[in-house]
């Protein structure tokens, strides 16, 4: 009767520390889906030295060197101008292209003020280019590892040991990791079953 009663309460722990883990899971998925992925999208530049090369510069600006265009034989190309794909060239009329009506015209300002936001920001608060930039390395280390941390929940890492697969005669090679890879499979694809329409919502606003 006690082994019997103990054997119980194991089942009980296991079960217990499974649908916890399968909790921990879950909550790291939908935290991976509730970010925005375009904030990982991450521009930078870097400063060149330009070599002068005076050689070049000068077959370049002679015009002897140039090519006629088929289009137009008066004009004078360089062979690698894209104009050497084109037979002709249509003449564009910039009649109607200058206005725009009140709703391109308000999604233009908008783009022109997230353009420069960050740095009349950087320029309120009195901050030097270099350290905006240091800032925006801060943040942009603090996502990345917020990422990392949340794939690391939703894909943990078998830890290494000393077995070494082995077939008793049973055919039954150790494939723990396969197993576990698995069950994480499993448990997504039960919790993307399981979303109804009100939890969908936060994750796609």
């Amino acid at each position: 009767m006690w082994q019997e009663a103990k054997a119980n309460d194991r089942k009980i722990k296991e079960v217990m520390a499974d649908h916890k883990k399968r909790a921990e899971r879950r909550r790291a998925y939908y935290n991976s889906k509730i970010g925005d992925p375009r904030q990982l999208l991450r521009i930078i530049g870097s400063t060149v030295k330009l070599y002068p090369n005076g050689e070049q510069y000068y077959f370049h600006e002679n015009t002897n060197n140039l090519m006629p265009w088929q289009g137009d034989t008066t004009v004078r190309i360089d062979r690698f101008d894209g104009r050497s794909l084109l037979d002709v060239i249509p003449q564009s009329s910039f009649g109607n292209h200058g206005t725009l009506d009140d709703e391109d015209f308000d999604d233009r300002e908008e783009l022109n003020f997230e353009r420069y936001r960050d740095l009349v920001e950087a320029d309120r608060l009195h901050l030097t280019e270099k350290q905006r930039l240091e800032s925006v390395e801060n943040e942009w280390v603090k996502l990345l590892d917020r990422h990392k941390a949340l794939m690391e929940m939703i894909n943990p890492q078998k830890k290494k040991s000393n077995a070494i697969g082995y077939d008793y005669g049973t055919n039954n090679a150790s494939n723990d990791g396969q197993t576990e890879e698995s069950d994480i499979l499993n448990d997504i694809l039960f919790n993307l079953d399981c979303l109804t329409l009100r939890t969908l919502s936060p994750l796609y606003p």
